[in-house]
């Protein structure tokens, strides 16, 4: 998870800045990063997710997909 975190692609993709661009809607995100695991990783997989809520909105569901 470090190593994820602390990817170039990952730390200007996965903000709250950039789903803000993405979307319409206007508040602030939590974003948190889901990286393959440990065996996908090792077996050549370099995708990972960006999970995010609306600060302050509770549990809710729903996606956004590119």
């Amino acid at each position: 998870m470090s190593d994820v975190t602390k990817d170039l692609t990952v730390t200007s993709t996965c903000t709250d800045k950039q789903l803000k661009a993405y979307t319409s809607k206007q508040a602030t995100f939590i974003v948190d990063v889901i990286p393959p695991s440990e065996a996908a990783f090792a077996a050549g997989q370099r995708g990972f997710a960006c999970v995010a809520g609306v600060e302050g909105a509770g549990e809710v569901t729903g996606s956004i997909k590119s």
